[in-house]
């Protein structure tokens, strides 16, 4: 690496090398290779690789707007700059300009601005007006579509790697298993371990072949083959760790050529043992390159390295822990021993020490289905009027309306649990409210605006004087690709709807809930439905109909809903008569559809009737709470705990928060 190492003022003696850490070259068997059990994090055959699009949002431009990959392109949000294409990079154009200034260097600049959402519009787009703030509002949808297209291309290029997404234009792979069938196949000599009288699984592989790095991409020399210079290769000793790290720079080679090859995007990329050092390495020789950092090289690489370029370690951390040791590099810290480190950071502080020793076990892993979706806007200047309010919701319910209808399209039962509302005036604390969120059989940015503005009329409608909001955002949250039996009756008669069966729901006698789980059961009730005429008091009255037995769910013989007797004692299958108000539900009466189909969408409203009464029941019990604290009868207010402050490395780390524009 180019980069001199750092002089450190610390306090601690310098850095020598008999301070760098140790690095053993591993004893690699036939059970690292042949054995399922062995595919984790502490494989010496571990082969992780970082990709990383180069200057994602101006490539992603480049192509939408069919330019060739040598013009000079800068995307500007509002007027400053957000990417800088590499060809403009050489004009010596960076983020701390703006417009102006950048095509004063560079005259044929083609600067773009990002999509925005303005009023009225379904989606964001890139209008013939300048978006401005006061009018307009960000929008990264565009860069989301094609660093999906991106993801996707990755996953079917390498079917046999767990991948992982980090960010819009990052992601990580796994290629343990695809390097481990190309081994098998290229040595088949290994596929056969040695009989148990010599070892079996557990006896080492034969020496590996020499390696030839060539056309891999850039190699993190060790110190030894700095030495050696042009001799290095010759004197170079591979073992199988290094064998698997080459063959997983050729996959990625090749995988980066695809990727080019169908969406024209370039992107650099690093290979190493984890997720650290891969991360590290991408960023190494960029643009469109590779990097291989071996186990030998790791000390050398690491040495005058800003540690604070090392995920997690910058921030408000890597401040207080420069601070307190007077350190600027990598091998700064290598003189601080765990113990101390563990005293003035937490015991939690091992994964630190491990990380400046480029150590870490971190799981490449698909990421969870998003759980929820957020649109914010930062007003400049702030809103001063409930109508000046309602037209940013409009905006954000487009937005929010937008993304949600692109998800269903991969997972068509997704669907929010509850939309939420955070309105901020001035600097005070961020106010929100939250409803349950119905389900409609097409969704449109206008039914996502008018629940909104029933949560915004609770918030501020009654408030009296002028408004001074500087924030708002909305969301949906408890994202769920949702069975059957709990959509709801719209989605029994959408268009195309299958007749597949829904499972039965679990009705063995629940236990009563607590508030917590009262608050998370809580429902739209349905506004079909008459209100009963009488009901029972209390939250027991919700368990009054005896619940229908079912199989365990790990029975395969039990599919559909409930029987419509075990829910509707004298009643028939084709109604339901509730034993609470007595009304009768029955589903529309339909021709085509079907017995299974017309069994669950009565199974449906059952559901959805009962969910009524829930939150009737729920709204009672607060009124009389609110009654009895207003005449001195109820319970005394239990006094909230304080929240007890983070110690050691967590109370570096703030919550994560939507980002708003």
């Amino acid at each position: 690496m180019s980069d001199a190492p750092t002089a450190s003022t610390s306090s601690h003696p310098p850095f020598s090398h008999a301070h760098a850490p140790s690095q053993p070259a591993p004893t690699v068997t036939y059970r690292h290779l042949l054995s399922p059990q062995t595919l984790n994090p502490s494989n010496p055959l571990r082969v992780v690789a970082h990709a990383d699009l180069d200057a994602a949002y101006a490539q992603f431009e480049r192509k939408r707007l069919s330019l060739g990959p040598e013009s000079p392109i800068v995307v500007q949000q509002w007027q400053g700059l957000i990417a800088i294409s590499y060809p403009a990079r050489a004009y010596g154009i960076t983020r701390h300009e703006n417009v102006t200034e950048a095509r004063k260097k560079c005259p044929d600049l083609v600067a773009v601005h990002v999509a925005t959402y303005k009023q009225g519009a379904r989606e964001a787009g890139y209008w013939d007006e300048t978006p401005r703030p006061e009018t307009h509002k960000v929008s990264l949808d565009p860069y989301r579509r094609e660093g999906a297209k991106v993801l996707k291309c990755f996953q079917e290029t390498f079917p046999s790697a767990e991948i992982e997404k980090a960010s819009i234009d990052e992601a990580y792979l796994d290629l343990t298993q695809p390097v481990r069938e190309v081994l098998l196949s290229r040595f088949p000599y290994l596929s056969s371990a040695p009989p148990a009288s010599e070892g079996g699984l557990d006896a080492p592989l034969p020496p590996p072949p020499p390696v030839s790095w060539n056309a891999l991409g850039n190699l993190v020399p060790t110190p030894q083959e700095d030495a050696d210079g042009e001799e290095a290769e010759e004197r170079r000793v591979d073992g199988w760790e290094d064998v698997a790290l080459a063959l997983g720079a050729e996959l990625m080679r090749d995988g980066r050529a695809r990727l080019w090859e169908r969406l024209e995007y370039t992107c650099s990329a690093g290979i190493a043992s984890n997720k650290i050092l891969a991360k590290l390495c991408s960023a190494w020789k960029k643009p469109n390159n590779q990097t291989i950092l071996r186990n030998a090289a790791i000390n050398s690489f690491l040495v005058p390295m800003p540690f604070q370029k090392i995920r997690l370690l910058g921030g408000k951390l890597g401040d207080s822990i420069a601070k307190e040791y007077e350190a600027q590099t990598v091998s700064d810290l290598w003189v601080v021993d765990l113990e101390e480190m563990q005293r003035r950071f937490g015991e939690e502080s091992v994964w630190v020490w491990n990380a400046l020793r480029g150590i870490n076990y971190d799981e490449v892993k698909e990421k969870v289905a998003t759980k929820s979706m957020l649109a914010s806007k930062n007003l400049r200047p702030s809103a001063r009027s409930l109508a000046a309010l309602k037209h940013w919701l409009s905006v954000l319910s487009a937005e929010l309306a937008l993304r949600l209808a692109e998800a269903r399209t991969d997972v068509p039962t997704l669907w929010p649990k509850t939309l939420v509302l955070h309105v901020r005036q001035g600097f005070a604390p961020a106010r929100s409210r939250q409803t349950a969120f119905p389900f409609v059989r097409e969704l449109t940015a206008e039914v996502v605006r008018t629940q909104g503005e029933k949560l915004l009329r609770e918030l501020v409608g009654e408030q009296k004087g002028t408004l001074d909001v500087s924030n708002v955002s909305l969301g949906f949250a408890g994202l769920e690709a949702l069975e059957q039996g709990q959509r709801g009756i719209e989605g029994f008669f959408a268009p195309g709807a299958a007749a597949a069966p829904s499972q039965p729901r679990p009705t063995s006698p629940p236990s009563k809930p607590d508030s917590t789980s009262k608050a998370k059961a809580r429902r739209s009730p349905s506004p079909s439905l008459p209100p009963p005429p009488k009901r029972k008091k209390g939250i027991g009255a919700f368990f009054d109909s005896a619940p229908a037995s079912t199989s365990s769910a790990s029975s395969s013989s039990t599919t559909g809903p409930a029987p419509p007797t075990d829910t509707n004692p004298g009643g028939s299958s084709s109604s339901y008569a509730c034993p609470r108000c007595s009304v009768v539900l029955v589903p529309p009466a339909e021709p085509e559809l079907k017995d299974e189909m017309r069994a669950e969408a009565l199974e449906a409203l059952r559901l959805e009737h009962e969910d009524w009464h829930f939150a009737r029941d729920l709204a009672e019990d607060e009124k009389r709470a609110a009654l009895g604290a207003a005449t001195g009868m109820g319970e005394p207010k239990k006094k909230k705990k304080e929240k007890e402050k983070p110690k050691g490395i967590a109370a570096f780390f703030k919550p994560a928060s939507g980002s708003a524009k």
